[in-house]
């Protein structure tokens, strides 16, 4: 067993209490686990484990770009028939203007750029260095969004970065 492992994940878990803990109380992390966005986040990231793995295993048999425009074109087909079951006009107007279009192309870019790294590695590794992401959101946060507490949220961010990066 590799301690560096141990004191990534150490680091990690040190870095997401801190993120949580904006009331400054010790119990205030444990706590939120109970709220709906927790939940849906919890829920989202064993979603996430777990389409990592199919993710991988897809990825290693047929070629990634063309995974990644068949599940687009699902999607795009699939939100199209609720669309049009729930009779809603689809907004093609707002769909073409330039945040959205960028959003989207960006999105997709992700996308392809993440199924050719899981075709290149294990899903482990892939799914643990996209955690990194999370010192972007928290600068996106206090960016665009005006949240509080920024070198705090900051501090923690880098504690789970450099837990990801001693578990590689």
């Amino acid at each position: 067993y590799d301690l560096r492992v141990g004191f990534g994940a150490v680091g990690a878990a040190v870095g997401a209490y801190a993120l949580l803990n904006d009331t400054g109380s010790v119990t205030a992390p444990v706590a939120r686990l109970a709220d709906r966005p927790a939940l849906l986040a919890v829920a989202a990231a064993l979603l996430f484990a777990a389409t990592s793995v199919a993710n991988r295993f897809v990825t290693t048999r047929i070629p990634p770009l063309f995974y990644a425009f068949v599940i687009y074109a699902f999607m795009t087909g699939g939100l199209a028939l609720v669309r049009l079951v729930r009779s809603e006009r689809v907004p093609t107007r707002g769909l073409v203007r330039g945040r959205l279009l960028v959003l989207g192309a960006l999105t997709a870019l992700r996308t392809s750029v993440t199924y050719v790294a899981f075709s290149l590695a294990t899903a482990s590794r892939v799914s643990v260095v996209l955690q990194v992401s999370v010192l972007l959101n928290v600068l996106a946060g206090g960016v665009l969004f005006s949240e509080r507490d920024i070198p705090r949220k900051l501090l923690g961010a880098c504690c789970i970065a450099a837990g990801v990066v001693l578990t590689l």
